[in-house]
C-alpha cells in the first residue's frame, strides 16, 4: 500500500465531509459528496489492484473541472473542490512502490549469475 493511496482516501473523506461544512447549493453538495465517496472507495480498491488508481485520476480530473463545468461561483466550496481534485489527480498518478521494479534500479543478473554489462 502506497502513501499516495492513503492521500486519495483522506482526500475522499475530506471531500465527502466538506459537502456539509461549506455552504453550497444542493446539487453542488451532491456532486461533492458522491465524488468524495467514490474517490475514497476507489483508493481502497487501488491498494489491492494498482491499475484501478487510474479511475481516481479521472475522478480527480472531474472534481477539479466540475466548478468550471457547472459555472459555480468562486466560493469556499468550489475552491475546495478544485484543490482536492488537483490533489487526487496528482496522487493517483504516483505509482506504488511495488509498481516500480528493481530491474530499472539495478543491472540484472544473467542466468549464469554474472552481471550483464
Amino acid at each position: 500500500m502506497g502513501w499516495a493511496r492513503w492521500v486519495n482516501a483522506t482526500a475522499g473523506v475530506w471531500l465527502f465531509l466538506s459537502a456539509w461544512i461549506f455552504p453550497a447549493a444542493t446539487w453542488e453538495r451532491s456532486n461533492q459528496g458522491l465524488s468524495g465517496m467514490c474517490i475514497f472507495l476507489i483508493a481502497f480498491v487501488a491498494m489491492a489492484y494498482a491499475r484501478s488508481r487510474l479511475l481516481n485520476t479521472l475522478l480527480g480530473l472531474w472534481v477539479a473541472c466540475s466548478p468550471f463545468v457547472f459555472a459555480m461561483p468562486a466560493r469556499a466550496a468550489s475552491m475546495n473542490q478544485f484543490a482536492v481534485g488537483l490533489v487526487v489527480f496528482a496522487a493517483s498518478l504516483w505509482p506504488a512502490h511495488r509498481d516500480i521494479t528493481d530491474d530499472r534500479l539495478a543491472p540484472s543478473l544473467s542466468s549464469t549469475g554474472h552481471r550483464d554489462g
